[in-house]
């Protein structure tokens, strides 16, 4: 099985959990800039999940970056806030299955970012490297700063909006630094 068909399987359980499962009143979406091929298409389509093709022209890096390909979802979520209109937004990763409701999700964005959590702990290698990164970028301590991941965003339009707006200030000022 090739990496694609594992990540277009991957991504087919995420989203048809995810319209099954978190409400009527949610639409779901798998957002690509990939063409999907008609085997994956029919069964997304026959769920009910829509699919969305948006360009990957917004925080773009040189393919060798090793993260460049995770800033699509930022990518995405810029496209949806300018382009779709909805109450709420929310993205998920791929490996994922959706087992309930998304309506306290939606609640709670009434007045919150909801972002995942890594949690990292002061001894974790993975969190030294990135308090380093965050030094150097703002030269400024960062300790103490929470390490979210891209593993889960829900916010309402406003939330949605503004947050996109400051990644694309942060965005902008790395190009500026050439800062990765």
């Amino acid at each position: 099985m090739s990496r694609l068909d594992l990540y277009l399987k991957n991504c087919s359980v995420a989203c048809v959990s995810a319209r099954k499962n978190c409400g009527m009143h949610t639409d779901v979406a798998l957002v690509t800039n990939l063409d999907i091929p008609a085997t994956y298409k029919e069964v997304l389509k026959q769920a009910g999940v829509k699919i969305l093709q948006f360009e990957f022209d917004q925080f773009t890096f040189e393919s060798s970056y090793t993260w460049s390909l995770a800033f699509y979802k930022l990518c995405a979520l810029l496209h949806a806030v300018e382009e779709l209109d909805y109450d709420n937004y929310a993205f998920m990763d791929s490996d994922v299955y959706v087992q309930t409701d998304f309506s306290e999700i939606w609640k709670e964005c009434q007045e919150k970012i909801m972002l995942y959590d890594i949690c990292h702990g002061l001894q974790i290698e993975d969190y030294q490297r990135f308090l380093k990164e965050v030094r150097e970028f703002t030269n400024k301590d960062a300790l103490g700063i929470t390490h979210y991941g891209g593993e889960f965003f829900a916010a309402n339009k406003e939330n949605a909006r503004l947050f996109v707006a400051k990644c694309l200030e942060v965005y902008r000022e790395m190009m500026e630094k050439q800062f990765k």
